[in-house]
C-alpha cells in the first residue's frame, strides 16, 4: 500500500513547514531531506516501546530473528533513505545514477528484511506445530 499510495511522501511538505526554522538534529535538509522520516522515526520508537514487553516474552530464537529482520528492514528505510536525502539535498536536482543506487539499496534492504521475517516466523511455526503443510493446487 505504501509504495502504491506514496504515504510518506505526503508528509514531506507539512513536516518541512513544521521544522522550517530548525537548524538542529531535525533540520529538513541533509539526512532528513525526506522529512517524512521524522514522524516515522517517532512512530517506530513508540511502537518499539509499546511492544517491548511482548518481545521479551517471545522465545529467544523467534525474538532475535524478528529483531534482526526489523533491523535489516529499518536499515533500508532509515539509513539508505537518509543517505539518499543527504545526496539529494547536497548534490543533485534530478534523479541520477547515484540516487537510483540509494533507492535500489533501500528497496533491497526492505525486501531482505521482510524475507528474513517470513523465514524466521515460518521456521518457528514449523518447529512448534505437529503438522506443517503447504499445498499448491493446479489451476484448471
Amino acid at each position: 500500500i505504501d509504495e502504491f499510495v506514496s504515504i510518506p511522501e505526503k508528509f514531506n511538505e507539512p513536516v518541512r513547514e513544521l521544522f522550517s526554522t530548525s537548524t538542529g538534529f531535525f533540520s529538513t535538509s541533509g539526512f532528513f531531506y525526506y522529512a517524512w522520516m521524522i514522524p516515522y522515526l517517532a512512530i517506530i520508537i513508540g511502537l518499539f516501546l509499546f511492544l517491548i514487553e511482548w518481545l521479551r516474552n517471545l522465545p529467544q530464537t523467534l525474538r532475535n530473528g524478528m529483531i534482526t529482520s526489523a533491523f535489516i528492514y529499518l536499515s533500508g528505510v532509515i539509513l539508505t533513505e537518509g543517505m539518499a536525502g543527504w545526496y539529494s539535498s547536497n548534490f543533485m536536482e534530478g534523479r541520477d545514477l547515484i540516487y537510483l543506487f540509494f533507492v535500489s539499496l533501500e528497496e533491497s534492504f526492505e525486501i531482505l528484511g521482510l524475507t528474513t521475517f517470513i523465514y524466521v516466523v515460518s521456521k518457528y511455526l514449523a518447529s512448534t506445530s505437529a503438522i506443517v503443510q503447504i499445498q499448491f493446487a493446479d489451476k484448471q
